[in-house]
């Protein structure tokens, strides 16, 4: 088993029957969280002292891990410098502004404060947008009891320890039907459910039950975002979190597989975007190339196309590194007239080059030698050359061919025979 990156794995999750926060919380069990973390860390909390289990459950011959906690047993102080901390009970009614000051002052790690402020805060602007009050002001109800307290923790816990940078998530199935609340029956899936899903490819299925709920949800809109079309990472182990009730038409399981990103030393990867235009003119096309190969575009390039109606377009293309993706694709936006874009991942091979100057009648020129050995190649630089073909009246291809036999004269052995002067073909 490989071990886990110091920092920057991947988690990828698979809400076959759903997500909730114990399911979540079960995933990192099976994936090997050792209980005993949640409640050391649990422990720092004032909601008492909580019991837990994790149990081996079977969802459709499907085995996984199925998380729960149970009612506080006694109260246990926050610390000696505030244990007037009123204590959280099962039906206890917390604002976002209560919780955040609870995490704030609890014992966790800083990371996992952060973690755990960032989903309720979340969930607070739903709830908040939904009820027309203050995200500070929010009342949470079921999440603001001690279990939901304890299933969100458990999973910022979850984050820390197993060195989570980037979560991305599958097409979550919503359920329909109805379910009770503080707030009296709601439709399936709750309002705040659905205002936390902006963004997220969802299932709208006829299955009568919650299958994702509002914690789960806040979850993914603080830490997850859309599996990209094509998710590349090395998989190093697979979790699978069991939800409490067992469904007869789907697996009531949350799958979750860890790795780390896929790295190829001597692969780099680039990507192209690309859009199909009718309507920009010739003076739009330069100018768009010119900024984009001006914030880091690799290369930029247009083809001729007939597009619908037979109308002749353009294509544009623009190769780049995957870290400036969003720079590139605001610039394609912004300075064209599409309302979309391409764009795919590609592999690509580099040969060793480097810039030298060569010796010639009118003076030092550089040029590009590429490749080793029998494939070395050599190419002057045009701007040099252009600027001794201006300053002397003289053409550029004879500026050209000169570098060039100056540069195989140069060398011992002669990789490519000079440039010739040659008649156009006929």
């Amino acid at each position: 088993m490989p071990e886990l990156e110091s920092l920057g794995n991947i988690l990828y999750l698979e809400p076959v029957g759903g997500i909730a926060g114990d399911m979540l919380t079960g995933c990192f069990l099976d994936l090997g969280l050792p209980i005993e973390v949640l409640r050391e860390n649990l422990a720092k909390l004032p909601v008492g002292l909580l019991e837990m289990s994790a149990s081996s459950q079977t969802r459709h011959s499907l085995t996984g891990i199925q998380f729960k906690v149970f009612p506080p047993a006694y109260a246990v102080p926050l610390s000696a410098t505030n244990q007037q901390t009123p204590l959280i009970h099962q039906h206890s009614h917390q604002t976002f502004a209560s919780l955040r000051v609870m995490l704030e002052q609890s014992g966790l790690s800083p990371q996992i404060k952060a973690t755990a402020i960032n989903i309720f805060h979340k969930l607070a602007i739903a709830e908040g947008k939904i009820h027309g009050v203050s995200p500070e002001t929010v009342h949470f109800h079921e999440v603001g009891a001690w279990d939901s307290i304890a299933d969100i923790v458990s999973i910022a816990v979850g984050v820390e320890y197993f060195n989570i940078e980037k979560i991305y998530v599958g097409s979550i199935p919503l359920g329909s039907g109805t379910v009770m609340s503080q707030h009296g029956e709601l439709p399936v899936p709750a309002p705040a459910t659905l205002e936390l899903l902006r963004g997220f490819s969802v299932i709208w299925d006829q299955l009568p039950f919650e299958r994702t709920t509002p914690t789960g949800a806040a979850v993914l809109s603080a830490l997850a975002e859309p599996r990209p079309a094509a998710l590349e990472f090395v998989v190093l182990r697979t979790g699978i979190g069991t939800g409490t009730k067992d469904f007869s038409e789907v697996p009531n399981i949350l799958r979750a597989t860890l790795g780390t990103p896929a790295r190829s030393s001597d692969q780099p990867t680039v990507e192209c975007a690309e859009v199909n235009l009718d309507d920009c003119s010739g003076e739009w096309l330069g100018w768009v190339q010119e900024q984009l190969l001006r914030n880091g575009a690799l290369d930029v390039w247009f083809v001729p196309v007939y597009m619908k109606k037979n109308r002749p377009g353009t294509m544009l293309q623009v190769l780049y590194p995957q870290e400036i993706r969003d720079q590139i694709h605001q610039i394609i936006r912004s300075e064209t007239t599409t309302i979309g874009l391409r764009y795919q991942k590609y592999y690509r091979k580099v040969w060793p080059r480097q810039m030298i100057q060569v010796a010639t009648s009118w003076g030092m020129v550089q040029g590009k030698v590429s490749g080793d050995g029998i494939s070395r190649s050599f190419k002057p630089e045009y701007e040099d050359c252009r600027r001794i073909a201006e300053e002397h009246s003289i053409p550029l291809k004879t500026v050209f061919q000169e570098v060039m036999n100056r540069y195989y004269q140069s060398l011992t052995i002669t990789a490519t025979p000079p440039m010739k002067d040659q008649e156009p073909e006929t």
